[in-house]
């Protein structure tokens, strides 16, 4: 007697709706509770990456002022994004730029005396000789700004990452700080500006003003950027939530 052979194979039976709707609801669970570390992890790149929007903007007003052998100024407004890099003149470009003026207003002055002897002497002349023109040169108006110089120069205004402020910036006062300060415009420390934190200086030699500038989110989380006065090279410190650690 033959025995029939049952070549099918078993029948796996398949998941249904409800389990799939149960493994959805688990996956929505775990990503809920996962939500708020992944979206802290993120705010924190973020938080870091702006600082280091500030970082790069000191580093370019140091190279600058190396560079160009102008004094740089960083200054921001608390509360605010907004931020400025600006070139200022030191004592001797101030001494060196009133110097040549003087000299080129000088220098203009004989050379219209000596054109004007010799038109006087013409017009003595010639008595039917026409009147000077109305839109001549007067050489009080032509002088008049010859020796005048500006003791800022080349500002640039910048804004941070949306959602990001300048909380604070603590700077060291020295007396080269307090000189250099004292140049800058009676504009730039009047009205809204004066409400200013302390300007950041990098000088031509490379060194800077030791100063610590923080930068908060709105979660509240903060970060400090600290700048060494005798290296004029900045430091990024850790994320801290409330008061900056000591």
């Amino acid at each position: 007697m033959h025995r029939r052979r049952n070549n099918s194979r078993p029948v796996r039976p398949g998941f249904t709706l409800l389990e799939l709707m149960l493994v959805l609801g688990l996956i929505v669970m775990v990503g809920a509770f996962a939500w708020p570390s992944i979206q802290h992890a993120y705010e924190g790149i973020r938080l870091k990456k702006t600082a280091e929007q500030v970082m790069a903007a000191f580093g370019h007003a140091r190279v600058q002022a190396m560079a160009t052998g102008v004094t740089q100024t960083f200054r921001f407004q608390p509360g605010t994004g907004q931020y400025t890099v600006m070139a200022m003149l030191d004592d001797s470009q101030g001494v060196d730029s009133d110097a040549s003026g003087a000299s080129s207003a000088m220098a203009g002055s004989t050379a219209h005396n000596s054109s004007s002897a010799s038109s006087t002497t013409s017009t003595s002349a010639d008595s039917s000789a026409t009147p000077a023109s109305p839109n001549s040169t007067d050489p009080n108006t032509a002088n008049s700004g010859a020796g005048s110089s500006s003791s800022t120069s080349g500002s640039c205004g910048y804004q941070l990452t949306d959602g990001f402020v300048f909380s604070k910036g603590d700077r060291v006062q020295d007396n080269r700080a307090a000189l250099a300060e004292s140049m800058l415009p009676s504009d730039a420390t009047s009205g809204a500006a004066a409400e200013s934190a302390p300007p950041v200086l990098f000088y031509p030699d490379g060194t800077a003003s030791e100063a610590v500038v923080t930068i908060a989110d709105k979660t509240g989380r903060s970060i400090s950027i600290s700048l060494r006065g005798l290296t004029g090279v900045a430091r990024l410190g850790d994320a801290f939530t409330g008061e900056a650690p000591q």
